[in-house]
Formats: C-alpha cells, sequence, structure tokens
C-alpha cells in the first residue's frame, strides 16, 4: 500500500502565517476593540430554556425579557404546537435541509398556508395565505 502524505495541513499553516493573515487578524481584533468601546458589541447569549417573554440565559442570574424572538402570540411553547411538532419530526424528519426555493415545498408548508383560508371561510390568495 502506498502511503500518500497530504499537503494541506502545511498549505494551511503557511496560510494563517501569512502576512495578510496576521493583518486580517489585526484589522479584526482592532474592530472589535472598537465595536466593544462604542457599546456596540454584541456577545452571544446562551438561551438555556424556551423562546417566549422571559427567558433564561447562561450569563444571567435572572431571567431576561427576550425582545428579539419572532414568538408575538406566545405559541412557540403551546402544547398543541408542541404535539404538531413531534409528529411532523415523526412522518417528516427534522425538516428540509435547505430553504423551499431549493429543496421544494413540502406537504406540510401547504396545508399549514392553506389552514388560515378555510378556518375563516375566506378565499386564499397566490402565495396561500388567507386574503384579508
Amino acid at each position: 500500500m502506498v502511503m500518500v502524505r497530504s499537503t494541506v495541513p502545511a498549505v494551511v499553516a503557511r496560510m494563517y502565517s501569512s502576512s495578510a493573515a496576521r493583518k486580517l487578524r489585526e484589522t479584526a481584533a482592532a474592530t472589535i476593540e472598537e465595536a466593544r468601546a462604542a457599546g456596540t458589541f454584541k456577545r452571544e447569549r446562551v438561551i438555556t430554556g424556551p423562546q417566549q417573554a422571559l427567558i433564561t440565559v447562561a450569563s444571567e442570574s435572572k431571567p431576561v425579557l427576550n425582545f428579539c424572538a419572532n414568538n408575538y402570540l406566545g405559541l412557540s411553547n403551546h402544547p398543541a404546537v408542541l404535539q404538531r411538532a413531534k409528529e411532523a419530526i415523526d412522518t417528516h424528519g427534522m425538516g428540509l435541509s435547505s430553504v423551499r426555493f431549493i429543496c421544494g415545498t413540502q406537504d406540510l408548508h401547504k396545508s399549514v398556508r392553506l389552514a388560515p383560508a378555510s378556518d375563516h371561510s375566506r378565499p386564499t390568495s397566490r402565495s396561500g395565505m388567507s386574503a384579508c
């Protein structure tokens, strides 16, 4: 058996030790420091519970208000929504591996988008959402 030694690690090591890479690291560090000094640096907050109005965050001792979730109606943790999600995982897996434009539309998308119109006896628009 012939062993072929990979040159990839050596190439990567040279790439990261190049003057361009050093300049990039210096510029990034300076930019991050400027953002910190200006109070605009956004640190990652690790959410340790469900998305809702009050969330628990790893870096905080008390729950904090969550102003950035799209859970306006508070349905993300509703028992009926959770049950339907579990059923969908059992029948369809964890979802598409990309956006619908690339992977295609699943039958679940169609049934959810048509539901508002059928529930209110309104015609649907071309997008499938109920027309007002």
